[in-house]
C-alpha cells in the first residue's frame, strides 16, 4: 500500500503540473484550433454516437449492476467469485462520485461559455451543466471502465486496445468542444487512480 500511495502522490503532482500548464497557457489556444476545424454531417454523427454510447450514466448503471451482483455473491459466501464484480462496480461508482464531487466544487466554465460569453476559469460550487467542465465525465468513466476491464482480462494487447479507446473518447470530447485538454487530463488521472486503488483493496485482499 505504501508503494501505491507514493505512486499516487507522484502521479498526482505530475498530472496537476501538466493540467496547470494547459490551463494557463494552452487550453484556450487548443480549443480555438478545434473550433476552426471543418465540421460536416459525418462528424456530428460520430460525435453523437460516442457521446451516447459512453455516457457517464451508462457506465454508472453498469457499475451499480456489477456491484449488486458482487454483493449478492459475497453474501452467499462466494468471496472469490464476488471480487471481480465488486472490483468493477466499485471502480465505476467510485469514479462517478469523485468526478461529480470535483465538478461541483470546481465549477469550471465549459468551452461554450468561453466562445459565447468570453468566460474562462472557475465558478466554484455549481450544479449547472455550463459550469461542469472539470473533469470530463465521459473521459473519467471511460478510463475507469476500460482500465478495470483490462485488469480483469489481463492480456497486454487488450490493455493497449482499452487505453487507445479511452484516449480516443477523451480526444472526441475536445473535438466536440465539450471540454478543455486539462479537463480530460485530470479525468483520465481520476479514472486510473480509482481503479488502481480498488484493485489493491479488493482484488489483492
Amino acid at each position: 500500500m505504501k508503494a501505491l500511495f507514493w505512486k499516487t502522490i507522484i502521479s498526482f503532482v505530475v498530472a496537476l503540473i501538466i493540467a496547470m500548464l494547459f490551463y494557463f497557457k494552452l487550453d484556450q489556444h487548443l480549443e480555438l484550433w478545434f473550433f476552426q476545424l471543418p465540421r460536416g454531417q459525418f462528424f456530428h454523427f460520430c460525435s453523437h454516437i460516442i457521446y451516447y454510447i459512453f455516457l457517464p450514466e451508462i457506465w454508472l448503471l453498469i457499475g451499480i449492476v456489477t456491484l449488486v451482483v458482487g454483493c449478492v455473491l459475497f453474501l452467499k459466501s462466494n468471496v472469490s467469485k464476488s471480487k471481480p464484480w465488486l472490483f468493477y462496480g466499485i471502480s465505476l461508482v467510485g469514479t462517478f462520485i469523485l468526478s461529480g464531487l470535483i465538478k461541483f466544487i470546481v465549477g469550471r466554465y465549459r468551452p461554450d461559455m468561453y466562445f459565447i460569453h468570453n468566460l474562462y476559469g472557475l465558478h466554484f460550487f455549481s450544479m449547472k451543466h455550463d459550469y461542469s467542465s472539470l473533469p470530463s465525465g465521459h473521459t473519467a468513466m471511460s478510463f475507469a471502465g476500460l482500465y478495470a476491464l483490462a485488469v480483469l482480462v489481463r492480456r497486454w494487447w487488450f490493455t493497449i486496445l482499452c487505453f487507445a479507446l479511452a484516449t480516443f473518447i477523451a480526444y472526441s470530447r475536445l473535438v466536440a468542444l465539450a471540454h478543455y485538454a486539462s479537463d480530460v487530463i485530470i479525468a483520465a488521472y481520476i479514472g486510473i487512480v480509482v481503479v488502481a486503488w480498488t484493485k489493491h483493496l479488493v482484488l489483492k485482499r
